[in-house]
């Protein structure tokens, strides 16, 4: 089998084991935050930015201090497929006890340690070795994830009765 059946095959493999609920509970946070944030690990970071950008009409910012936030129906979106350092754990923290932390990740277990409210689990293949092709595999998965979330924001914004 070539490489692209292989990754095509592996992409097929995580997105079938995203459980749609998580994502549709995660499109009703977006939906209704005032303000959207997003912390990625720093290996995604650059990729992560260009795929929030048509999430929503709302303008989305990659969150720098968690004091600047006032609102309690901001959002933030944490995309976790690393190690995080403790700033950054402490800045999520700090950022819980002014708005609601969703959190997208292969690993659940930073749910409990970030207090997620809501948890999207991407699971990428055990015969996966290669860092690249993790990364890459992570990558086109956020982009299909995300782009469902934007389509169904943008289906809930276009049926809001006009007042």
């Amino acid at each position: 089998m070539d490489s692209l059946k292989i990754n095509f095959n592996q992409l097929d493999s995580i997105i079938s084991n995203v459980i749609r609920r998580e994502i549709d509970c995660l499109t009703d946070e977006l939906y209704k935050a005032s303000q959207i944030y997003y912390i990625a690990d720093s290996q995604l970071s650059s990729d992560i930015a260009p795929l929030l950008t048509s999430l929503t009409s709302r303008d989305v910012k990659e969150m720098k201090n968690p004091e600047d936030i006032t609102d309690a129906s901001s959002v933030l979106i944490c995309f976790s497929f690393g190690e995080m350092d403790e700033k950054r754990i402490e800045q999520i923290r700090a950022f819980n006890k002014k708005g609601r932390t969703v959190l997208i990740t292969s690993d659940y277990d930073k749910s409990e340690l970030l207090q997620s409210r809501e948890t999207i689990g991407v699971h990428i293949p055990t015969g996966v070795e290669s860092a690249l092709q993790k990364k890459v595999l992570i990558r086109q998965s956020l982009h299909l994830i995300l782009d469902d979330i934007n389509l169904k924001i943008q289906s809930k914004e276009a049926s809001k009765p006009v007042i």
